[in-house]
């Protein structure tokens, strides 16, 4: 639990510092895009199963 806490904080992390490259001008748009992929793929490889489909229910949700 606390794990999947801490991977949650540091994708959050990640995605505010590529969102702030962005912003900065950075990062291309394509660029954000990819690294952000990456970011998600990873922690998504990480994840069981179950945490996948609740992530990806919540994300339908919002």
């Amino acid at each position: 639990m606390l794990a999947a806490l801490l991977a949650q904080v540091i994708t959050n992390l990640i995605r505010v510092g590529l969102e702030l490259a962005l912003a900065n001008k950075d990062l291309t748009e394509a660029e954000y895009r990819s690294r952000l992929a990456a970011v998600v793929l990873t922690k998504r490889h990480q994840m069981t199963d179950e945490e996948i489909m609740a992530e990806v229910r919540a994300e339908m949700e919002e």
